[in-house]
Order: C-alpha cells, then sequence, then structure tokens
C-alpha cells in the first residue's frame, strides 16, 4: 500500500511540472508577443497571435479584446489564422 501511494504521489509530481513548464512558456510567448506590440501596435497579426494564447489559457475577454482589434486594424482580413 505504501507503495502505490508513492508511485502515485510521483506520477502527480510530473504532471505537475509539465503543466508548469506549458504555462512558463506561454508566459514567455505572450511577454516577447506583447514587447512586439509595444514596437508595432498596429501590426494586426500580432493581436490575432496574443489572442490565441489568451485562449489557449482561457482569457477569453482579453482574447476578444485583441480579435477585436485585429479586425479594426484590417478589416478586409478579419479571420484568425
Amino acid at each position: 500500500m505504501v507503495l502505490v501511494f508513492f508511485l502515485s504521489s510521483c506520477g502527480n509530481h510530473d504532471t505537475t511540472n509539465q503543466e508548469k513548464s506549458v504555462t512558463d512558456t506561454t508566459k514567455l510567448v505572450l511577454a516577447d508577443l506583447n514587447k512586439k506590440i509595444e514596437a508595432n501596435p498596429d501590426n494586426p497579426d500580432l493581436y490575432n497571435n496574443r489572442a490565441r494564447y489568451y485562449m489557449f489559457e482561457s482569457q477569453f475577454d482579453l482574447a476578444l479584446k485583441d480579435i477585436n482589434r485585429a479586425v479594426t486594424l484590417s478589416p478586409s482580413n478579419p479571420l484568425i489564422t
């Protein structure tokens, strides 16, 4: 029984590390996109890219804000790719 507890604890630890790694990577990508948007605030593709990451993080209000900004900047190409 102790062995089962030990193995289940180890398994959960790996999942937590993987989830943390994904979250850390996402934060780095978002930070990079934020810098790119600051440098080029009229590029709708950057807003579309950031919206995808916000959706991945379930931050739908922020994603919608970026989608709307992208559409405003480029009304002829409103789709997120």
